[in-house]
């Protein structure tokens, strides 16, 4: 399959890049320069050809809600609203038929720290980035796949844990990543899905049931 990652330099698109490689063909992007040994194009993600000839030929694409702390709040907003809104325009006339969103579990984190949250539960981010720029992207993809355009994936990552000897109440492991967007690229879905993904921590707080009956997603994670 031939996959197109957004957002070439954050880390974690750099760790799935590396992984998924292994069984797909990669393409990365970003709007800045970045090194790579998989094979990189540049966009800054208009509503033109530039963006028509990124998506060619691609069979599913993986968005990443993350934007960079550095970044002006309006450009970080520009990106997960107008930017994403180009690339999937684009997408749709190319023929691409399922777009993977990495969002974030940060959209319902004003829900008190004792309660187990699931898909279910209405998002109550944030009024302020990064939380309520990963609701904007959420909000994007679900009206196009509403309107049939694409298949749209959501995922509501937890903290990515770099280092598996440290835990918290809604981390994932970057290789419980990993099997969640490869099981998303081909699982039968309705045009939009929203799935909760966290490695299976003691205190867990997010739930995953719906990711592990739906996707088959279970965590590797085991105590060191």
């Amino acid at each position: 399959m031939k996959l197109l990652l957004t957002t070439a330099r954050n880390r974690l698109v750099q760790n799935l890049a590396q992984d998924l490689a292994v069984r797909h063909r990669v393409v990365l992007t970003d709007t800045l320069p970045v090194r790579s040994r998989h094979p990189f194009v540049p966009c800054n993600l208009n509503h033109d050809a530039e963006t028509g000839r990124l998506v060619e030929g691609m069979e599913a694409i993986i968005w990443t809600g993350w934007t960079d702390p550095a970044e002006d709040v309006s450009l970080r907003l520009d990106r997960q609203t107008r930017c994403l809104y180009n690339l999937l325009r684009a997408a749709w006339e190319a023929g691409v038929p399922r777009v993977v969103q990495l969002s974030s579990l940060r959209v319902m984190d004003r829900y008190p720290a004792a309660l187990r949250v699931t898909e279910r539960w209405l998002p109550w981010p944030a009024e302020e980035p990064p939380t309520l720029t990963y609701r904007l992207g959420e909000i994007v993809c679900r009206e196009f796949a509403r309107e049939g355009k694409l298949k749209a994936v959501c995922l509501r990552l937890g903290s990515i844990l770099w280092n598996t000897e440290h835990s918290c109440a809604d981390g994932v492991t970057v290789q419980d990543t990993v099997e969640a967007v490869e099981r998303s690229l081909t699982a039968e879905l309705p045009g939009y899905s929203v799935f909760h993904i966290q490695s299976g921590l003691p205190g867990q707080r997010y739930g995953t049931e719906r990711a592990q009956r739906i996707l088959g997603f279970n965590s590797t994670w085991r105590p060191a």
